[in-house]
């Protein structure tokens, strides 16, 4: 490209930039004709031309906050922070619970964070190695819903109440269950016991009649009864992930551990870990599941999670019984060696730990699905709804929309606002942003520095779905009475977490229209794309929106190459040159109903570069013609 040419593209671009800097407000900037635009002020995203710098302390896009309440293998006893025989420093986070580092939520967590470096995580782990839920028959201590004496622990509801108050959690992980269910008395007498242990000789009858009752009694202090009466809990709870024991007796798919040497944990006989999996751990974990189906089943009134089963890895050929790193399960001479003591024997080495997090790392990935990016134009869909739907005639209300033809007042541009930490929803031309206005209604407003106007973006377990909640609220942007008719409007009501109440609370982000920004770089050459441009260019600016979808009367635009020009065209073959990638569909003529602006494809003399341009005179170089027409 001529060095002309390059001067003459420079001078109008700052030219437009001091104009833009003038018209500048929350709304949409009206940029010359000839120009591609540059974003809007606060609503830019950060390194976009236009953009305020990213403040060096402003809060992360999305702050998850998880909460974790359990007992031992909960905890990560077994598997302090250090490794005795070649560190020092802190061998617990809490030495009287026993609580690392290295226990399966804690590895989770730290794997989700390194993957999502923008997202801030909050752990609050009240887990303490022998905890019960209720009371532990090994000594009558508490935990969860009692205080623990023995480690000197108020209650762990206590503990969260105090420290966590009402704050919206998004994830609550339990591991417990065990210490109620006689765990660890039903192991000693395995070991010890001259004979093969079962039902009557370690009182396991009596400890499964009363473990509905006590899981039932947690379920309630989590959300309350059927009629929400009994929650002790003060923090509302999106997902509750409680998570089965693993069953450590199988060397091999089809067999149990014979252990007979007399020494401690290795005086299991065949038939006794044939009971204990078959029997005790499975009765524990269909407990466990029970309990988190009458938990969705029953639902209270108001506000209440979802609840979570977390199934473990198998450990087939990771039993008590296999050796060296093979085993997942501490004997009685590697918890001495790793943490100093016996009270490791029977939990999971970090081996062990670490296929315990990776369960939960695959249910808890939708945690940092990526969040929306500012430069895409949304259609917010009901999750549960597949008609068309219609906006209101004002222009002011908005209404779930099921349609791929509508016009892109309709549609949304999530923009973070980097000061607050949280999202506008910009309407993506008439310059007004949605707005939580209070009674449960949703309006949109002229885009301003509102808090009315500032939205959290949470998602949803599964693919898709998002919660999408005005902040400093507990509410979410709800279809108004989960209604299936084209005109149900959207409100603002208290979050319903549970799947049999919450379905006119889940929506979806569907890519409505595509922002064609025009780059370039330091020799002069540009290129037309959707999103980040290549290595080497910087943005000019935005020359309009492209429907992602086909709508009727467009045709589909594609970045094609010549050697190493780079070219747009209405042909998906590309005139017979290379075809590069699919950029979206462009309108043949002025769609009707809202502004359109015509795009076309232009080239320097001599020099054959090609580059696409909103003026029809080329910016003084040919023009190769009208491609079509651009939603500006």
């Amino acid at each position: 490209m001529s060095s002309t040419f390059i001067s003459s593209i420079s001078r109008t671009t700052r030219a437009a930039a001091l104009v833009a800097a003038l018209l500048m407000s929350f709304g949409v900037l009206s940029a010359p004709p000839a120009q591609a635009r540059p974003c809007e002020a606060e609503f830019c995203t950060p390194g976009e031309p236009g953009a305020h710098p990213l403040p060096p302390d402003a809060p992360p896009p999305r702050t998850t906050r998880i909460l974790s309440m359990g007992d031992s293998y909960a905890a990560g006893e077994g598997a302090p922070n250090l490794d005795l025989t070649k560190d020092d420093g802190e061998k617990w986070l809490d030495d009287k619970c026993h609580r690392s580092r290295l226990s399966g939520i804690a590895q989770a967590i730290e794997r989700l964070s390194g993957e999502s470096r923008a997202d801030n995580f909050v752990h609050y782990d009240y887990t303490c190695s022998g905890a019960a839920i209720v009371s532990s028959p090994d000594n009558g201590d508490g935990g969860i819903l009692h205080g623990q004496h023995t480690a000197e622990k108020d209650s762990q509801l206590e503990q969260a109440n105090a420290q966590v108050g009402d704050q919206l959690i998004d994830v609550m992980t339990i591991g417990a269950g065990g210490n109620d269910g006689g765990f660890v008395p039903i192991l000693t007498s395995c070991i010890f016991s001259l004979f093969d242990c079962g039902d009557t000789t370690t009182g396991w009858r009596q400890y499964q009649e009363t473990l509905g009752s006590r899981m039932e009694a947690l379920v309630h202090a989590v959300q309350g009864d059927r009629n929400g009466v009994g929650r002790r809990l003060n923090a509302q709870v999106r997902d509750v992930y409680w998570q089965l024991y693993p069953d450590m007796t199988h060397p091999t798919i089809t067999g149990y551990c014979n252990m007979t040497v007399l020494t401690p944990y290795q005086s299991i006989t065949w038939n006794e870990s044939y009971w204990i999996s078959n029997t005790v751990i499975r009765g524990l974990n269909n407990a466990i599941r029970e309990a988190v189906q009458n938990a969705n089943d029953y639902p209270p009134p108001g506000p209440h999670p979802r609840w979570h089963v977390v199934e473990p890895e198998s450990w087939v050929g990771h039993s008590f019984c296999n050796s060296g790193n093979a085993r997942y399960i501490n004997d009685w001479t590697a918890s001495r060696l790793n943490q100093g003591n016996d009270r490791g024997v029977g939990h999971p080495n970090e081996a062990g730990y670490r296929s315990l997090a990776d369960s939960y790392y695959q249910q808890l990935r939708y945690l940092i699905r990526p969040l929306p990016g500012s430069a895409e134009h949304l259609f917010i869909r009901a999750a549960h709804s597949n008609r068309a739907a219609e906006t209101d005639a004002a222009g002011t209300g908005v209404r779930q929309s099921d349609s791929t033809a509508l016009a892109p007042q309709r549609t949304w541009r999530p923009i973070f606002l980097p000061k607050y930490g949280r999202f506008a929803l910009a309407g993506s031309l008439n310059g007004r942003c949605l707005a939580s206005v209070g009674g449960g209604q949703v309006t949109t407003l002229p885009c301003a520095d509102d808090v009315r106007q500032r939205w959290q973006l949470k998602p949803e377990a599964g693919d898709r779905n998002w919660f999408v909640m005005p902040t400093g609220t507990a509410d979410c942007l709800s279809v108004a009475d989960a209604r299936l008719d084209p005109g149900a409007p959207f409100r603002v009501t208290p979050c319903r977490f549970n799947d049999q109440q919450n379905d006119a609370q889940k929506v979806y982000f569907e890519a409505g229209y595509s922002e064609l920004v025009r780059y370039n770089n330091a020799q002069g050459d540009h290129h037309s794309m959707i999103g980040p441009g290549p290595a080497g260019y910087r943005a000019e600016g935005l020359l309009g929106l492209l429907p992602k979808n086909i709508q009727p009367g467009t045709v589909a635009l594609t970045s094609c190459r010549l050697g190493a020009d780079s070219f747009t065209s209405t042909d998906p073959r590309c005139e017979g040159q290379v075809v590069d990638r699919p950029l979206g569909w462009i309108y043949t003529s002025p769609p009707s109903g809202y502004p359109s602006i015509g795009l076309y494809r232009c080239v320097v003399p001599g020099s054959g570069d090609h580059f696409d341009s909103t003026d029809p005179n080329c910016e003084g170089q040919r023009n190769e013609g009208r491609m079509g027409y651009l939603v500006s």
